[in-house]
C-alpha cells in the first residue's frame, strides 16, 4: 500500500520535468523524448495498481492466517517505482546539460525536483523496508509509529511543499491577465451601453481620458452601487 503516498510524488517530479523539457525544446522535442516521459508514466502507473491489489491480497491474507505480509505482486510494483525514481534521475541529469535553454522561472523546476529527491529517497526507502524486509517496525499493522512518521508521513510533507513552492514560482501568464483584463474591460462596455441611453457628451471631447481612470469606471458601473448610480442619472435627464 506505500504506492498510494508514493506514486503520486514520483508522478509529481516527473510531471515538473516534462514541463521543463517542453519548455526548453518546444514544439521541436523529438518523438523518442516525449516517448521516455510517456513510458515512465506508465510505469508509475503500472506500480500504483500492483501495490494497491497486492496490498488488497495481504488484508486478505489476515483473515486465513492472521499475519499481514506483501505477496509478489506487492513486490514487483515496489520494484517498479525503485526503477521508476531511478529513470527520474537519469532525465533530471539529461536535461541539466540544456536547462540554461529555459525560461528563468522555469529553471527552478528542475532545483525542485532535485531538492524533492532526498526526501522522496527517504520515502522509498521506507516503502521498500515495508514491503521487501520482514522487520516488524516497518510492518503495517504492528510497525512502529515513529518510524512512519519520520520516514514517510515527513518526507511526504516536504516532497509536497517543494512542489507548491515551484508550482508557484511559475506565476501566471501574461497573456492570461491580459485576457482578463479585457474580458473586465469588454464587460464594463456593455453595461456602460445600456439601451435607450444617451452617453453624455464631455465638454472637453478632445482631450483623451485617463485609461487607467476609465477602467476603474466600467469596473465601478458592473457593481450594484454603478447600477443604481446609472439608474438615477437616467431619470434626472427624463
Amino acid at each position: 500500500m506505500n504506492s498510494i503516498g508514493l506514486a503520486p510524488l514520483q508522478a509529481g517530479s516527473l510531471g515538473l520535468l516534462n514541463r521543463l523539457s517542453e519548455n526548453i525544446g518546444g514544439n521541436n522535442r523529438s518523438q523518442a523524448e516525449k516517448s521516455v516521459f510517456r513510458l515512465l508514466q506508465t510505469v508509475i502507473i503500472a506500480g500504483l495498481v500492483l501495490g494497491v491489489v497486492g496490498g488488497i491480497k495481504a488484508g486478505d491474507q489476515i483473515n486465513e492466517t492472521g499475519t499481514f505480509a506483501i505477496g509478489s505482486i506487492g513486490k514487483i510494483g515496489t520494484g517498479l517505482l525503485i526503477g521508476a525514481y531511478a529513470a527520474t534521475l537519469i532525465v533530471a541529469a539529461n536535461l541539466y546539460r540544456t536547462v540554461s535553454l529555459a525560461n528563468r522561472k522555469y529553471r527552478n523546476l528542475l532545483w525542485a525536483v532535485v531538492a524533492a529527491a532526498f526526501p522522496l529517497a527517504v520515502r522509498l526507502v521506507y516503502a521498500i523496508l515495508a514491503t521487501l524486509a520482514d522487520d516488524k517496525n516497518f510492518n503495517f499493522i504492528t510497525g512502529n509509529v515513529t518510524a512512519w512518521l519520520c520516514l514517510a508521513v515527513i518526507p511526504e510533507f516536504l516532497v509536497i511543499l517543494i512542489y507548491i513552492v515551484a508550482g508557484f514560482s511559475l506565476g501566471r501568464k501574461r497573456n492570461t491577465v491580459k485576457e482578463d483584463d479585457d474580458v473586465i474591460i469588454r464587460l464594463g462596455e456593455h453595461q456602460t451601453n445600456i439601451p435607450g441611453q444617451v452617453p453624455e457628451q464631455s465638454s472637453t471631447p478632445n482631450r483623451k481620458q485617463n485609461p487607467v481612470v476609465s477602467t476603474a469606471i466600467k469596473i465601478f458601473n458592473m457593481t450594484i452601487i454603478g447600477h443604481v448610480v446609472q439608474g438615477i442619472r437616467g431619470r434626472s435627464r427624463d
